[in-house]
């Protein structure tokens, strides 16, 4: 199932007119990485073959940006460990904190120094957790 909406949510995120039109953030340069993260996922996902994965226990991880810090507190509640990241270097740590976690949800903080190498270990890391 998990899945099933990973791939339906990234050929939204690649396909949404609106979604590239949307109007710039001032001094944030993200576009290039919002464009091109689904878009390689998309076709990693596409080039894989779809396996049947151990279903995992444990809590899930909720990782947001700064932003969201209005919406919840960090912290454990009903099953759900919410956190807040200020950018990709603490979603790292947190990912590393959370390998035992049933499964994770994760949104990109709008991190001006961010590199590909900083996502490129972070999709490990979501990778190798699918596997373990």
């Amino acid at each position: 199932m998990a899945y099933e909406r990973c791939t339906a949510w990234t050929e939204f995120l690649c396909e949404t007119e609106r979604i590239k039109e949307h109007e710039k953030v001032e001094n944030l340069n993200v576009e290039k990485m919002y464009n091109d993260a689904p878009r390689a996922l998309k076709q990693d996902l596409k080039e894989g073959t779809k396996e049947v994965r151990p279903i995992k226990d444990g809590p899930a991880g909720f990782a947001a940006p700064e932003w969201a810090s209005t919406l919840e507190r960090d912290g454990m509640k009903s099953g759900i460990h919410t956190v807040v990241v200020r950018n990709f270097k603490e979603l790292r740590e947190k990912l590393n904190e959370w390998r035992s976690y049933g499964s994770w949800v994760i949104t990109w903080p709008a991190d001006e120094k961010w590199s590909s190498k900083k996502i490129k270990e972070i999709c490990s890391a979501c990778a190798q957790h699918l596997v373990e």
